[in-house]
């Protein structure tokens, strides 16, 4: 299955909302988020492009063995380290972001793709049975 990507100017934008969401967070060790509207921006600006609902995200200073840096489950949670808990880079970051976000592409109305990919197999094997 072909993944489609948004196009340049909406991951452009994405970048840049991650970018200075992890920025204004990466000292502020409250549970309270800075700036989270530019979170939610980059959230929304992804899931209208995949046609999906918005994932039920939380944040955490640590997740299972501590070396995690996020974990998306298959019904539609997903687990995100905190920007201060994140030692690195916030380039690296906002890959977490994107990792965690292609899996919840992917999970994301499975019954839906599955149906889609059995139809086109089907297809496809009409094809080469004719």
């Amino acid at each position: 299955m072909n993944l489609n990507f948004p196009p340049k100017n909406n991951c452009i934008r994405i970048y840049v909302y991650l970018s200075k969401f992890y920025e204004s967070n990466k000292d502020n060790k409250s549970n309270k988020l800075n700036d989270y509207h530019l979170f939610d921006k980059a959230l929304r600006i992804f899931c209208s492009y995949y046609n999906i609902q918005l994932p039920e995200i939380k944040f955490r200073r640590k997740i299972d063995d501590g070396r995690t840096l996020g974990l998306c489950f298959d019904d539609g949670r997903v687990r995100l380290i905190y920007p201060y808990s994140f030692h690195r880079r916030g380039e690296q970051w906002v890959s977490v972001w994107y990792h965690e976000m292609s899996h919840y592409v992917f999970w994301a109305k499975a019954e839906v793709k599955a149906l889609e990919a059995e139809l086109k197999l089907m297809k496809r094997s009409k094809k080469v049975k004719e």
